[in-house]
């Protein structure tokens, strides 16, 4: 594009761009030094504008309904083999569907709203009196997602907080039972043992025996341990002697014979007696 051209376009640009409207400053702006106002052609209490929450209600806030509500009502045939259920007083609010896990077999609501399963059906203040459906289905969040730790609503109870502090119980009164029982296992090995006379003497015969076993095996081992070096240093002086005879020259006949002297003077302290194989 040739400059004129590039010209041209912006000056049409800036011709048909529409005027920006007058910037309105407040005293707190210009208290600040100036700043950004904003154009005439807003509201002047933009700035005290809150906007509206995404999610009106807090689960906390809503009355609720856990499966484990429902469960005693169902007899033990649909319990244990059904598939699904109705409660029969509110036919089309709530309805009850198994899953199986291994086993087990797992009951869920049926939200109606949505159909996909879930634990809790809640139900708002200002919501119809069988208007029961699920978190997502009511656009409801946790009081912890929108509420600092010292809100009030933060320490209600749900069902899965109840739920989960029962498994944190449990699992204090699992860790201390396996304490108690360590405890007893540790003064029981603690405490003297009572024996007669006899079961001492069995028991120190047994002992004696398994020591001089022990000890027998071990001399046997360093017999043969001994054997195998005497034979292989031996091989060693043999093959030192010969390579010595045939050396080519005097520097490699002195290394041959050094190595040979050494190992002879080795295989002589393996062959006297008491010697140590270790050394």
């Amino acid at each position: 594009m040739r400059s004129s051209d590039a010209t041209r376009l912006r000056k049409t640009t800036l011709k048909d761009d529409p005027p920006c409207p007058p910037v309105i400053t407040t005293a707190a702006t210009e208290a600040n030094g100036g700043g950004l106002g904003y154009p005439a052609c807003m509201k002047s209490d933009l700035s005290r504008y809150r906007w509206p929450k995404t999610h009106p209600h807090c689960v906390e806030e809503c009355a609720s309904i856990h499966v484990t509500q429902i469960l005693p009502y169902l007899d033990e045939g649909t319990f244990t083999h059904g598939s699904a259920w109705i409660f029969p007083e509110l036919p089309t609010t709530i309805r009850l569907v198994a899953q199986h896990s291994g086993v087990c077999r797992r009951w869920y609501f049926a939200c109606v709203g949505c159909g996909r399963r879930c634990e809790n059906l809640y139900r708002p203040d200002k919501a119809a009196p069988l208007n029961w459906r699920c978190r997502l289905c009511h656009d409801l969040i946790y009081a912890s997602q929108r509420f600092g730790f010292r809100h009030p609503l933060r320490r209600k109870l749900t069902e899965r907080k109840r739920r989960t502090r029962q498994k944190r119980a449990a699992r204090f009164e699992r860790s201390l039972e396996r304490d108690r029982v360590r405890r007893r296992a540790s003064d029981n090995l603690a405490s003297p043992v009572s024996m007669s006379d006899d079961e001492a003497a069995v028991l120190a015969a047994q002992a004696r025996a398994t020591i001089e076993h022990a000890r027998s095996a071990a001399e046997l081992a360093a017999k043969e341990r001994r054997e195998r070096l005497e034979s292989l240093t031996a091989t060693f002086v043999r093959r030192m002697r010969d390579a010595a005879t045939v050396a080519s020259n005097k520097r490699e006949r002195d290394r041959c014979t050094r190595h040979a002297d050494a190992a002879e003077a080795r295989l002589a302290k393996l062959r006297q007696p008491g010697a140590d194989s270790a050394k």
